[in-house]
């Protein structure tokens, strides 16, 4: 008797477009540009992988026993266009057949068999927590990893889990971005898991496709990490080497400048003004200039098309006169990582005297949004 099953397209369809971020462009094998489709009664799984990463996510579907590979870039556009409603999907030797209002399309594929299968690692260590807090998390500390693939441990999101919670930090030497966040351990406490950037863009993207409040179990082996939340599974293999040591001690040094800046909303629309003349320097990052008074923080930039000065209050303003220099996309990028709550921010420099080597501001968030989200920028050299 023909695999039988029967599937919402839509349902599928998203299930797809997840999956095949984990298909290998590049690869010289064949089926790794593929997805399986896997039934054994009533939960399809639908599932990719380049090796190096996976993703899985279970749709309900009705049937017996079901198993095709199928190529994901002709199924994803195949299923965008058909009709909404139940669609039945026959195997057909290595390949599919979709029936549709009345019609039909087959899928050449390959033979289940060939689809890699990774052995199951121990789990060493792990963490469940809600998933939108998981997704949050990861969102605001993401930015500030790099896209330098020579220098893979900056490329990472280093996981830290010790005492009663997890803690999310990442660098490109430029800046540096720290977010604790309360969650349930068990397991080992380990240090320093170095998770890839763009699958930690994956698992963003999969953990805020979801439905309702879902619990997201994240597990970590000798060399992956697994994450589960509602139908959807990742799994990817952790990036190799050790994140610099003791970041925490950065925030600790002593500054030689602080200030508040009670309305963080008009700092924010004051550099995205600036940065609409400072960006038409093509052959330059956009800068802000920040000149810091008693009372007021002065933003300009300019470029031989024009140039905003703007004032903006400033509180609690310790150390005199601050004149300090930054990338306005290194500021924006802060700014958008904090949370909507929060109001007001601190703003605090410490000079080669205190670091003992480069200069560079902390920047966090004050008063009723004050989170534990800590974030270092480096000042652009004169």
């Amino acid at each position: 008797m023909a695999s039988v099953l029967f599937v919402d397209r839509a349902r599928l369809s998203e299930a797809v477009q997840l999956a095949r971020k984990a298909v290998s462009a590049r690869s010289p094998l064949p089926v790794l540009s593929c997805v399986r489709l896997a039934s054994g009664g009533e939960t399809l799984t639908v599932a990719a992988t380049d090796l190096d990463r996976e993703i899985e996510v279970a749709v309900p579907c009705r049937g017996g026993d079901f198993e095709a590979v199928l190529p994901a870039k002709e199924l994803a556009e195949l299923l965008r266009f058909l009709p909404d409603g139940e669609i039945e999907i026959e195997k057909d030797g290595d390949g599919a057949v979709l029936r549709y209002a009345g019609n039909s399309a087959r899928i050449s594929g390959f033979s289940a068999d060939q689809f890699p299968e990774r052995p199951e690692n121990a789990r060493l260590a792990g963490f469940s927590t809600d998933a939108g807090n998981l997704k949050d998390a990861l969102r605001r500390v993401v930015f500030a990893a790099s896209d330098d693939t020579t220098r893979p441990v900056f490329t990472a999101v280093c996981v830290d889990l010790e005492g009663s919670g997890a803690r999310f930090t990442a660098t490109d030497t430029h800046r540096l971005v720290t977010l604790p966040l309360e969650v349930q351990r068990y397991g080992e406490e380990r240090k320093s898991v170095l998770l890839p950037k763009e699958a930690v863009n994956d698992l963003i993207g999969a953990l805020g496709g979801l439905k309702g409040n879902e619990e997201a179990e994240v597990f970590f082996d000798r060399s992956g990490a697994e994450v589960r939340a509602g139908g959807v599974r990742v799994w990817f293999r952790l990036v190799a080497g050790a994140f610099p040591p003791d970041t925490a001690r950065l925030f600790s040094v002593p500054h030689s400048f602080a200030a508040e800046i009670p309305d963080m909303s008009g700092f924010e629309l004051a550099l995205r003004r600036a940065k609409v003349f400072a960006e038409n320097d093509k052959n330059k990052s956009a800068i802000a200039h920040l000149h810091f008074t008693d009372n007021a923080l002065t933003v300009s930039s300019g470029s031989d098309r024009g140039g905003v000065v703007e004032k903006i209050p400033v509180t609690n303003v310790e150390g005199g006169d601050l004149r300090v220099s930054f990338r306005i996309d290194y500021l924006l990028d802060v700014l958008e990582a904090i949370e909507p709550e929060s109001k007001s921010l601190t703003f605090k420099f410490c000079s080669e005297t205190e670091t003992g080597t480069n200069p560079y501001a902390l920047i966090a968030p004050s008063g009723s949004g004050e989170d534990g989200y800590r974030s270092i920028v480096l000042p652009v050299r004169k």
